[in-house]
C-alpha cells in the first residue's frame, strides 16, 4: 500500500484504502471463519459459526477503542500531547504518544499487584494468539489441503504432515 500524503496528513483516498484493506483483512482473511465453515456439519451452521464470529469480532471496540478514548481525556499532558515537538520530549515520538496509552492506563489506575498480574495476562494471550494461529493454519493445510492432494491418506501421515507444518511456521 503506497500512501501519497506527507507525515501527519491524511487524506480521503488514503484513509479508504487503507480502510477497505483492513476490512479485507479483518473479515475474509480471518481463518476463525473460514475453519468454522469448513468443520460445520451443514449451511445452517456454518451461517451460525460467522454470526458468532462476527459478535465476537464487536469486542475490540469496547476493549480497545474506549480505554485509549478514557486514557486521552485522563492523560492529557502525556497520552493527549497536541504538537509534534510535545509529544517527542514525552514519549520520543512526534506522531503522537498513543501507544503509551494502555501502559498509562494500567501503571496508573491499577494497584501494583494487578498491573503485574495484567502484564502477565498480555503476555499469555500474545502467546496464546500465536498458538491458535499456528493450530488453525496446521489444521486447514493438512486436513482440507492434503486430504485432496493425498489419495485416502492414514492417521499417521496425516499427523506428520501436520507436524512438518507446524515445525515450518514455527521457523519463519
Amino acid at each position: 500500500m503506497v500512501l501519497v500524503c506527507g507525515p501527519g496528513e491524511l487524506n480521503m483516498n488514503n484513509l479508504l484504502t487503507i480502510l477497505i484493506f483492513l476490512i479485507f483483512l479483518y473479515n475474509f482473511i480471518c481463518k476463525v471463519m473460514v475453519q468454522r465453515v469448513l468443520a460445520s456439519k451443514d449451511v445452517e451452521n456454518a451461517r451460525g459459526g460467522c454470526l458468532l464470529a462476527g459478535y465476537l469480532k464487536l469486542l475490540p471496540l469496547f476493549l480497545l477503542i474506549f480505554p485509549g478514548m478514557a486514557a486521552r481525556v485522563l492523560y492529557q499532558d502525556t497520552v493527549g500531547c497536541s504538537t509534534p515537538s510535545e509529544c517527542r520530549r514525552v514519549c520520543g515520538s512526534a506522531g503522537g504518544c498513543t501507544n503509551i496509552a494502555y501502559a498509562e492506563l494500567v501503571m496508573n489506575l491499577m494497584p501494583h499487584g494487578l498491573a503485574g498480574m495484567m502484564l502477565g495476562l498480555m503476555l499469555f494471550s500474545l502467546v496464546c494468539s500465536l498458538i491458535a494461529i499456528v493450530n488453525s493454519s496446521t489444521t486447514i493445510i493438512t486436513i482440507d489441503i492434503w486430504t485432496r492432494l493425498s489419495k485416502n491418506p492414514g492417521d499417521k501421515e496425516l499427523l506428520i504432515v501436520g507436524r512438518q507444518e507446524e515445525n515450518s511456521f514455527r521457523c519463519k
